[in-house]
Parts: C-alpha cells; structure tokens; sequence
C-alpha cells in the first residue's frame, strides 16, 4: 500500500540505521555521562568536618590564651593606696604567707610581687606571682596546710571557697579564730585570709592592721577580706 512502511523484522536496523545494542558509528556523538553526586557529597562533608575542627582548635587556643595572667603592684589598687613600706616590717606576715603557699602548692614563683595596701588600721596585705597550679586543688591543699600550721595551738582555722565574681580560676578563704587573750576578755578573735589561683596566677591576701603575726587581735571577717581580694584582684591581674 502506497505510504506505508512495515516495521523493520526483529533484529533488524532502528530507524537510526544503528543495530540495537551496537556501538554507534564514527562521527555519532556519544550522549553525555552521568555524573555520580556522591563524590561531591562526600567533599563537602570532609570540608565542613575541616572547619569544625579549625572552630574547635582555635577555641582551645583562645580559652588557652585567655587563662594566662600577669601580676603588678600598682601604686593604687582595690581602692587603695599602696603603702612605702620601710625597713622590712611586715616581713614576719610575708615570710608567712610565701610559706602557706609554699607548702600548700600555690607560692609564686621566682621573685613575687608585694604589696602593703590602705591606711592606718585599714591595711591589707598582698603577695602574688605566676607560676603552674591547679585551681581544683585550692581547697583541700589549703585546708591541709592551716590545719598542719595551728593544729597544734589553741587556734581553729575553717576554710571555705569564695566566689570570684566571674573571674577565671577558685578562691578560697581560710578563717582563724584566735582563743580569748584572757579571763577578763574573753571574747574569741577571728581573721581571715584569701587566695585566688589560676593555672598560672596566683595571689594572696590578708589584713595587716599593724606588724606582726598573721593572727591580729583585731577582728577581720571572712566575707569582708573575700571582697577586699576580688577588689584587689581586679587590678593586680591582667
């Protein structure tokens, strides 16, 4: 019948003219490939993964970074001015402090950095310096040392952590309680001293009212020498 074409037999040529199954002929463009989007999955996940681990490598660094502090004696701190001590006369309470650090594992090292702070009978000690410590340990290396210091006198000492208003680090504070002077005065004294540390700073502060032991007669409570070291912290430590 005019116009009409029967279908090729099985087997036969495509309308194309390329048998089924066979390559094409020369000069017939191959179709484009397929390209898989796995690979591209997978480089994306390994870039992200290298970006967190850049994130997480620098906050190391930086939280590394911002444990590291230098101790001064400015001419003013905590509000205070800082005193000329002439002739060496509070070296009976310095002597004592650089010993409780020592033997509690928190004395500074090298040469430390002192200083005698306020007026009159409102004086304050401070003794601090750098060094390698470990804060976790202030407590309970400082309740041994007091306890190993006065245990054997007349005198109670408790020792309690302070908070550091934010600042890195602990702070501890030891309070003293000194037995009545007499029967006529009866009455139980109490002082205190304070510590900060960090892994590498750390300072020590108690009141020096006048020359002479750690142990005034005057009384010092806890909260107050904890406020007058965050306040002398504050400005010794950078």
């Amino acid at each position: 019948m005019s116009g009409w074409n029967p279908p090729p037999p099985p087997g036969g040529m495509p309308p194309s003219g390329v048998p089924h199954g066979a390559p094409p002929g020369p000069g017939t463009p191959y179709p484009p490939a397929r390209r898989s989007s796995g690979g591209l999955v997978i480089g994306l996940a390994a870039a992200g993964l290298a970006v967190l681990i850049a994130i997480g490598v620098g906050a190391v660094i930086l939280l590394n970074a911002e444990k590291e502090h230098t101790i001064t004696t400015p001419s003013r701190a905590g509000g205070m001015d800082r005193e000329d001590v002439q002739g060496g006369a509070f070296a009976e309470q310095i002597d004592a402090l650089k010993a409780i650090g020592i033997a509690s594992g928190f004395g500074p090292r090298g040469n430390p950095r002192i200083g005698v702070y306020g007026s009159g009978a409102e004086r304050y000690l401070f003794v601090g310096g750098t060094g390698s410590f470990e804060p976790d340990k202030l407590r309970t290396n400082l309740t041994k040392t007091m306890d190993d210091r006065w245990g054997a006198a007349a005198v109670f000492t408790l020792t309690t952590i302070a908070g550091t208003n934010g600042a890195d680090g602990q702070m501890a504070c030891s309070t003293i309680y000194n037995p009545p002077p007499s029967l006529a005065d009866p009455k139980i004294r109490e002082t205190a001293l304070c510590v900060w540390s960090t892994a590498g700073s750390v300072g020590w502060v108690a009141p020096a009212p006048e020359p002479g032991a750690l142990t005034p007669t005057t009384t010092y409570a806890r909260d107050e020498v904890a406020e007058i070291t965050r306040r002398l912290r504050a400005d010794v430590e950078d």
